[in-house]
């Protein structure tokens, strides 16, 4: 939570975590001895964190301001349903039936500055709650309030019930920057936003991002470079484009080999190999559209890697195959334990994956063995 300030005396000195209401005029803090020994009865000087205490204010004048601005633009169901208030920054949800658009957002971003820039001085004062009715004060309504409530007024647009810290004037604030809304629930919607010191540094993280982009892409200036990234990305969708096509070819000739190589054991066409660069999910569509060249033949097709590091073996066969006792899953039962791992899936689909990647050439050596000994048992 962080220090909210210090209070000390002449033996030693208290770090103040938190500050509480105690009742109607008392105020209770709680805090840690951080020095000395502090005793009942001695004369004590308290200190706020003063940067702190101006951070806060402003994130809670500036929670003031987007309240007003969103049920402005959006209409009166949108008031707080929940905030949280830090120094610096803020958080604020709502109720409204879907996503704000982008340029609504930007329009209140732009709305709640423009109050700001008015440099209007809040006026707090304490009133019955019948009073703040009818003046029309914006209330919590599951908040508990007494008789004497507190509002704060900003200018002649925001109206609330507030306990809270708040700044002199709005133009304290400097500036408001909206980081995103988003959704929180059924209805709900949440808006972030950084004010001062902390929005300008967000703002200039932005510009940063920016001139890193401008540079990447060689363009003269940030004006240039949105049209010369839209090309980038055009060109590079082309190119995947053409890519995609040479590999489906180059694939096409690989299945046609692969299948070509199939070697007889019993009357089961097996095909074994070991095919670098393919991950799992490219090794099984590999097997499948290996096997579908046999159509009703019995037929078995083993392929595997070691890429990454990692063991991976793919085995598919046709129905004829199964017919016969060979399942992909007991194909791979032996493959499977040499390189450290275990086998499973479809009869006609199954994988083994094992730690052993070092053990990959070897494991699809003794699937032939393997195959013989399903016939065998069959």
């Amino acid at each position: 939570m962080g220090d909210h300030g210090e209070i000390r005396t002449q033996t030693g000195a208290i770090r103040v975590r938190d500050t509480q209401w105690a009742g109607p005029t008392a105020i209770m803090h709680v805090g840690t001895v951080s020095a000395g020994e502090v005793r009942v009865g001695q004369n004590a000087i308290a200190e706020i964190d003063r940067t702190r205490r101006e951070a806060t204010a402003r994130a809670h004048t500036s929670t003031h301001v987007i309240h007003w601005t969103l049920k402005h633009l959006l209409g009166e169901h949108a008031r707080q349903a929940g905030s949280l208030v830090a120094p610096g920054r803020l958080r604020f949800d709502f109720p409204h039936p879907g996503a704000v658009p982008f340029d609504v957002l930007e329009e209140a971003e732009l709305e709640a500055n423009r109050r700001l820039a008015r440099d209007d001085e809040p006026h707090i004062f304490e009133t019955s709650m019948d009073e703040a009715k009818k003046l029309g004060a914006t209330m919590l309504f599951d908040e508990k309030y007494g008789d004497v409530v507190r509002v704060v007024e900003i200018g002649d647009y925001s109206r609330e019930l507030c306990g809270g810290t708040h700044v002199p004037r709005t133009a304290r604030i400097g500036v408001i920057r909206i980081l995103h809304e988003g959704s929180i629930g059924a209805g709900m919607r949440r808006v972030e936003a950084l004010v001062g010191p902390d929005a300008l540094r967000e703002i200039n993280a932005e510009r940063e991002l920016l001139r890193g982009l401008v540079e990447a892409l060689g363009s003269k200036d940030s004006a240039a470079a949105l049209e010369h990234a839209r090309r980038v990305v055009d060109e590079n969708k082309r190119l995947k484009s053409e890519l995609g096509r040479l590999r489906a070819g180059d694939r096409d000739t690989v299945i046609a080999t692969l299948a070509e190589s199939a070697a007889i054991v019993g009357d089961v066409a097996l095909v074994v190999s070991e095919v670098p660069s393919e991950d799992a999910a490219g090794l099984r569509e590999l097997a499948q559209k290996v096997r579908d060249r046999f159509g009703d033949r019995p037929a078995a097709v083993v392929v595997g890697n070691g890429e990454g590091g990692k063991a991976m073996i793919v085995a598919a066969c046709t129905g004829a195959a199964v017919i016969r006792g060979v399942t992909a899953p007991a194909l791979l039962e032996t493959a499977a334990k040499a390189i450290g791992g275990g086998a499973g899936g479809k009869d006609i689909l199954a994988n083994a994956g094992g730690k052993d990647a070092a053990a990959v050439p070897g494991a699809l050596g003794a699937i032939p063995a393997r195959l013989t000994e399903l016939l065998a048992a069959g």
